[in-house]
């Protein structure tokens, strides 16, 4: 990512935390909370990390990357303060490379980048999980807030996924939101 995309979350963070937005949760992964049973986590593109500290809650072991500093700095000093296991680095995902087969589960929600794919394919554990909602080209819902390229294709999920055990996908058309939870076998 540019130092302008860095700037920009930067900005969007803080005047998040300046309006005292707490982060949070992603409705579908609490829904899916069920599936989840612990182990050492990756919450990609975190965010303030309303997920990593919802995962942490259940029993994970959590490592969650940004590329904003300030949402790493909020989300480290939330860990703390509710002594969660939530460990929170400021990392470039164009020049983070994941190792293989490590982790339990890896979080991804409302980013792109399909050049990460087979990294996280390749970073799950045997019997770990994916779960990912991001948007899609739904030809209900055209947010045009949100640029093409980091739109998913109609099925595109399952595609990526399609030597995984599907559990739970979702395309919700009215809402532009495609959504997966699979595991490797």
């Amino acid at each position: 990512m540019s130092e302008q995309d860095k700037r920009k979350w930067n900005q969007k963070y803080s005047a998040m935390i300046e309006q005292g937005q707490s982060p949070s949760v992603n409705p579908r992964l609490m829904e899916w909370t069920p599936s989840l049973t612990g182990g050492i986590c990756l919450d990609l593109a975190c965010g303030l990390g309303g997920n990593s500290l919802y995962l942490a809650e259940k029993g994970y072991q959590v490592l969650a990357v940004d590329i904003s500093e300030i949402a790493i700095h909020y989300l480290n000093h939330a860990a703390k303060q509710q002594q969660l296991d939530v460990v929170g680095k400021v990392i470039d995902l164009d020049e983070f490379k994941l190792p293989n087969d490590c982790y339990d589960l890896i979080v991804i929600t409302f980013f792109l980048d399909r050049r990460l794919f087979t990294e996280i394919k390749r970073a799950v554990k045997p019997g770990g999980l994916v779960f990912m909602e991001t948007f899609y080209n739904s030809p209900l819902n055209t947010k045009p807030s949100v640029s093409k390229e980091y739109k998913l294709a109609s099925q595109e999920l399952i595609d990526q996924f399609s030597d995984w055990n599907l559990i739970h996908f979702v395309e919700d058309e009215e809402r532009g939101l495609q959504s997966i939870l699979a595991h490797k076998p």
